[in-house]
């Protein structure tokens, strides 16, 4: 068999002291998909790693304006593409898996943004979230599971976990997604209220206001 049409998609990724990471993280892209990093003002070396990057489509910023405000400036430059993976430095997701959750949004045009499975140092981490309620937090005290977040309220894992299967929730991880243009366009930019972190659970949590549905695809696998 030949290999799966590639589907086309901008890749975006945040910066902040990240001079180390930056290569890794784009090496899977490089040469074949739109690249652009938006710097939030690093002391490390990585305004001139940038400049010297011919493939790479480079933000710099004068000031740290927080991960919101530098996602929807490095959106604004991926437009004219059908989906934007966001992704941190950090982080590490292959072409295979990104490709993966491109064709999830291909052929489930409900979905605002989907994510891959995540595995951590120390085991799988779960990337779908379902958001506290009263009902939810009396389930999960009661069954010894754990909240996961920022002081233990972002949220807690979609039925399911660890997933084999598509599963849709309430929001994903920030640190590997994939975002559809046309929703964004309809949901509107990140909040830049939300210096770090919470901005894209605000975000798919409006999304899923607006009727659209967030997803995981588990073949799609990221590091981080």
């Amino acid at each position: 068999m030949g290999r799966p049409a590639l589907t086309d998609f901008g890749v975006l990724v945040v910066s902040f002291r990240s001079r180390a990471d930056l290569p890794e993280v784009l090496a899977p892209f490089r040469g074949r998909y739109p690249i652009v990093v938006v710097d939030n003002a690093s002391d490390d070396g990585t305004d001139a790693w940038l400049r010297a990057q011919s493939d790479v489509e480079s933000v710099l910023l004068p000031a740290n304006l927080g991960f919101a405000a530098a996602v929807n400036l490095g959106i604004d430059r991926l437009k004219r593409w059908p989906y934007a993976l966001v992704v941190n430095p950090d982080a590490r997701i292959d072409e295979a898996s990104a490709q993966r959750l491109a064709r999830f949004l291909d052929t489930h045009s409900d979905v605002a943004a989907v994510g891959p499975r995540i595995t951590r140092p120390e085991g799988e981490e779960p990337s779908l979230l379902m958001r506290p309620t009263p009902w939810r937090t009396a389930l999960f005290l009661l069954s010894g599971m754990r909240w996961y977040g920022i002081g233990g309220m972002s949220g807690a894992p979609a039925s399911g976990f660890p997933w084999r299967k598509a599963r849709c929730g309430d929001h994903l991880r920030g640190s590997c997604l994939m975002i559809r243009m046309r929703a964004w366009e309809d949901v509107g930019p990140m909040d830049e209220r939300f210096f770090l972190y919470f901005e894209e659970t605000d975000w798919c949590l409006r999304a899923r206001a607006r009727g659209w549905r967030i997803c995981i695809e588990p073949d799609a696998h990221a590091f981080h």
